[in-house]
Formats: structure tokens, sequence, C-alpha cells
């Protein structure tokens, strides 16, 4: 019986791992086509800090959208 639970919770983690990659696979598309679309760069927030805070998120997302 423990290991047909095992069993179960293996193919449990599976299949959540799979749902997981799905929608990271997805979010790096959206962020790549949100890059695309451009102009974020020209993006300025209300103080000079919150400005280099968000280009540098930007960059890393650039980055991690490839």
């Amino acid at each position: 019986m423990d290991n047909l639970f095992e069993q179960f919770a293996n193919i449990s983690k599976a299949h959540a791992y799979d749902i997981l990659a799905e929608q990271v696979k997805e979010l790096k598309e959206v962020i790549k086509q949100l890059i695309e679309a451009g102009d974020l760069e020209d993006l300025e927030f209300t103080t000079p800090a919150d400005t280099l805070k968000f280009k540098l998120i930007l960059k890393r997302a650039k980055i991690l959208s490839i």
C-alpha cells in the first residue's frame, strides 16, 4: 500500500512540475512580447530611483526571456 501511495505521489509531483514548466514558458513568452512591443525603456517614474529600479528589472527580464 505504501508503494502505491509513493507512486501516486510521484505522478502528482511530475504532473505539477509539467504544469509549472508550461506556465513558466508562457510567462517568458508574454514578457518577451511586452519587450518587443517596445518603449518600455522610455518609461519614467515619479522618482529617479524608481525609474532605475524598473530599468534594472527590465534588463533582467530581457535576459531571462531569451
